[in-house]
Formats: C-alpha cells, sequence, structure tokens
C-alpha cells in the first residue's frame, strides 16, 4: 500500500537525521502532493534496512502505474530524486555542517558529504556496483580505469520522446566520416 511505502521513507529520512520529528508532518503532505493523494489513511510501516533504491522504488513505480510519470528510466531517476528532495536539508544546513567539519577534519567533511549524497541517493550506489574498475600501472603512477555502467543507454524507442532523434544521425555520419578518415591514412 502506498501508505505503508510514504511512511517506510519517512522513517528511513529520521533514521538518517535527514528531517526531524517536527518535519514530518510537512514532508508527509509534500508526499501526499508530489503522488496527488488526497487523503492518509494511518500506517505503522518502518525502515528495516536495506538500499535507498529499495524503498524509492515502491513509490516511483506508484507514480508510473497511477500515470503521474511516464515509465522510462529517466522519468523514474528524476522522479526519485524529486522525492529525495522532500527529505533533504536545506543548502545552508548542509553547507553549516560541511563546514563545521572541515574545521576539525577536511578529510572527515569530505567523506561524510560522501556519504550524505550515497543516503540520498544522489550517488546511486546500488547502480555503482555494476561499474567496471581497475588499475593500470602508468610511468606517472597507477591510473584508475572506470567504465561508467550506471547510467541508461538511450534507445532508438526513447530518443523520439526525447527529441533527440535528429542528433543521433548527425552524430553517426560524424563518426562514420571520421573511421572513413582513419581508413584513408
Amino acid at each position: 500500500m502506498i501508505y505503508d511505502d510514504i511512511e517506510r521513507l519517512i522513517d528511513y529520512a529520521l533514521k538518517i537525521k535527514l528531517i526531524t520529528n517536527y518535519d514530518i508532518y510537512v514532508v508527509r503532505n509534500q508526499f501526499m502532493d508530489v503522488l496527488q493523494l488526497t487523503d492518509w489513511e494511518y500506517s505503522e510501516e518502518k525502515y528495516s534496512d536495506g538500499a535507498v533504491d529499495d524503498i524509492l522504488a515502491p513509490l516511483v513505480d506508484y507514480a508510473c502505474e497511477k500515470g503521474i510519470i511516464p515509465d522510462t528510466t529517466n522519468s523514474r531517476d528524476l522522479f526519485d530524486t524529486r522525492l529525495m528532495g522532500i527529505v533533504t536539508p536545506m543548502p545552508r544546513e548542509v553547507n553549516a555542517h560541511f563546514t563545521e567539519l572541515y574545521k576539525s577534519s577536511p578529510p572527515a567533511e569530505t567523506d561524510w558529504y560522501y556519504e550524505f549524497s550515497k543516503r540520498l541517493n544522489y550517488i546511486r550506489a546500488e547502480r555503482m556496483k555494476k561499474d567496471l574498475r581497475w588499475k593500470y600501472p602508468y610511468n606517472y603512477g597507477v591510473l584508475d580505469v572506470t567504465i561508467n555502467r550506471q547510467n541508461p543507454r538511450k534507445t532508438l524507442a526513447t530518443l523520439p520522446q526525447q527529441g533527440q532523434l535528429n542528433h543521433l544521425r548527425i552524430q553517426s555520419v560524424c563518426s562514420a566520416q571520421k573511421t572513413r578518415d582513419l581508413r584513408e591514412m
């Protein structure tokens, strides 16, 4: 039930200190607005454990089923970002915390910000696990090579929706021209 899913996300935000108990009603009302709910059914659902993606997935699925958003990878990503934006602290709060940590230890503030970004799903940690990584010894040190496999690839089916089909054709022609030029060298 959608109300359980909302409560789970609110409890997650409470547990990782994105919001406080004072924020619950405002946050719940914002979720209701985004998900186009007109009334509230009480739920005692709590966050137990797991990735933030698992908490967001049923909410995004609901939005797709109800026609709130199109069922595309891009729309789903933008929508879950919108949901997390509701529980994200104001920039002044993040900046104040960041500055305090920096005074005591610059590496600590960087580590905190990285973890904070993962908890908000800004850094999509679950997708990063799919990346390919290796190290290559190089004249100037060790080169870290990463192939980012987390970004969804555009398909010919989704390109017309995004108004990008003409750009793809032009890019393909340029690639073909470059390939031909290389062969002639």
